[in-house]
């Protein structure tokens, strides 16, 4: 995801005309590749997306003094338009409901992770178990910055059948 920047405000922006995600360029040219290869991508629905958008823009434009809503409305307009390439590009999977099961698998295994809480979220449960239902004739992978997958990734390979790619390090894809 990258916004540009308005040549009228790029001032407070270290006057960079484009922010974006720190990983955005492999991500892109990992998107890029698959697309390339007829590979099929997908994305998970998400009941606070519209948050999690709102919540992107705001680390974009964070330490800034431009908040006004004009800036924020472009940016939200530039997103959406980028969120509707996503949407049209991927294949949806719907998070699974019933996670008792891995709930429970996770409490038996949690580990220490930088996080505060070590438990995978209710949400995150749900990605998990999921992609792990997921019907795909090639091996299962999922890029994820969230350390409750990557702090995980071992015990999800074995036992869930999918590997965690860390964000950062989404270039590795089929090197």
């Amino acid at each position: 995801m990258q916004i540009r920047v308005p040549l009228g405000v790029r001032a407070f922006f270290d006057n960079k005309e484009v922010l974006r995600k720190p990983h955005c360029e492999k991500v892109n040219n990992l998107l890029f590749t698959l697309t390339s290869k007829s590979i099929n991508k997908y994305r998970f629905e998400r009941e606070d997306f519209e948050q999690t958008c709102l919540g992107a823009i705001n680390k974009l434009v964070s330490g800034t003094l431009v908040l006004n809503d004009w800036i924020r409305k472009d940016f939200m307009n530039q997103f959406n338009t980028q969120l509707q390439n996503i949407i049209s590009s991927f294949s949806t999977i719907k998070p699974a409901e019933d996670i008792a099961d891995i709930k429970k698998y996770f409490l038996k295994n949690r580990r220490r992770l930088t996080k505060i809480n070590n438990m995978p979220e209710d949400s995150d449960l749900g990605i998990m178990k999921a992609l792990s239902l997921h019907d795909c004739k090639d091996k299962k992978v999922i890029i994820s910055e969230d350390e409750h997958f990557w702090g995980y990734k071992d015990l999800l390979d074995k036992n869930y059948g999918f590997i965690v790619v860390e964000e950062w390090n989404c270039h590795l894809i089929g090197a």
